[in-house]
């Protein structure tokens, strides 16, 4: 396995021939499971053929050392488990020292998986604590790697823009003052980390490059335009429909536009089996509009004993809910239809359901 060191500057595969590139600002040696924290650096990069060896066997890519080595950061944080990485196909090109500037997306996420701890009773709450607390760290990290369940980077995002409009509330700015001290979010930092390989888990963040600070970005142009790329979807769709559920996987790489897309096969001729497929994509893209069509569903097949989707429809709105604690708008007007199941195959998934609508209240 790569054997990684704060400072590198590595490639990973994105699609095709096209590689992004990453800063490795820390790597947490745990007992558990290694935690690997990168920047994401503004670039999408091309591959030179490396060559081969005096064997014949191919040298691994190359690229070009200046345009990796000035690459601005884009996402100040993003981290991966052990599995994660060697998933990823990195490629070490060049390194530079980390600064400080470097380190602050690890330290918020430090901070917030901090507050998480805290809240879960993992951790006791400390008066005193300090980011540049050794001990602190070593202790948090550790409360980190025992729990390693994924929180989307738009959530995250909008919970640091909270605490800024919180702050905003106390003490009222000019428009002149909000306009030129606004701080981009940290985008695709989460509360735990990615178990996929890093491009795959920034492809899958693209509702981070829809704000309008990173659209203009050339990752994140690169990214949005995965998702205006009809055939492919189609094609990966066909793929699902024919049994190849792990074409789903690749779906979630096109966000809203694929889930928008594969969501129009649930017509009311669908096979039940088939449906359960589609829906469980769908549930868990976390996409918007995937909501809105598991809470649809829903209201159309989830009422009806007779109906042959109903099992369907009621199995995929109560993961659904499980999985969000019933936040999308979607799922939260349709909470009431819980009310009329009473079918005994079905009663689990309800009572599951509403443990998570309790669990969160």
């Amino acid at each position: 396995m790569l054997n990684l060191t704060p400072g590198d500057l590595v490639t990973f595969p994105l699609r095709g021939a096209s590689y992004g590139v990453a800063l490795v600002v820390h790597v947490d040696d745990l007992a558990l499971n290694d935690l690997y924290h990168f920047a994401i650096c503004d670039a999408v990069v091309d591959e030179s053929d490396g060559g081969e060896d005096q064997y014949g066997s191919p040298l691994p890519r190359v690229h070009d050392t200046d345009e990796v080595s000035t690459a601005p950061v884009l996402i100040e944080h993003i981290a991966l488990t052990r599995h994660g990485l060697e998933a990823s196909d990195l490629v070490v090109v060049t390194d530079r020292e980390v600064t400080e500037d470097d380190l602050e997306g690890y330290r918020a996420w430090l901070h917030l998986r901090y507050q998480d701890a805290v809240r879960r009773g993992v951790m006791r709450e400390r008066i005193d604590d300090n980011p540049d607390d050794e001990e602190f760290e070593e202790e948090l990290e550790e409360a980190s790697g025992e729990e390693l369940d994924e929180v989307s980077g738009e959530e995250l995002a909008e919970e640091r823009e909270g605490e800024s409009t919180d702050a905003a509330e106390e003490e009222p700015k000019r428009d002149e003052e909000i306009a030129t001290d606004a701080e981009p979010p940290i985008a695709s930092t989460t509360l735990g980390v990615h178990d996929v390989a890093l491009g795959v888990a920034l492809i899958r963040q693209r509702a981070i490059f829809e704000r309008p600070i990173f659209s203009g970005s050339s990752l994140g142009r690169y990214i949005m335009q995965l998702g205006d790329d009809g055939g492919a979807i189609e094609e990966i769709i066909a793929r699902l429909l024919d049994g190849d559920f792990g074409a789903g996987d690749e779906l979630m790489d096109y966000g809203e536009a694929g889930m928008r897309m594969l969501g129009s096969h649930l017509g009311a001729g669908v096979a039940p089996e088939l449906a359960d497929d589609i829906l469980q994509v769908l549930v868990n893209s976390g996409e918007t509009v995937a909501y809105e069509r598991v809470g649809s569903f829903m209201e159309t097949h989830g009422t009806d004993r007779d109906d042959p989707l109903y099992a369907s429809a009621v199995r995929a709105y109560c993961y659904a809910v499980m999985l969000t604690a019933g936040e999308p708008e979607a799922l939260k007007t349709r909470l009431g239809l819980l009310e009329s199941v009473k079918d005994a195959e079905l009663l689990d998934d309800v009572r599951s359901a509403r443990e998570a609508l309790a669990d969160e209240a």
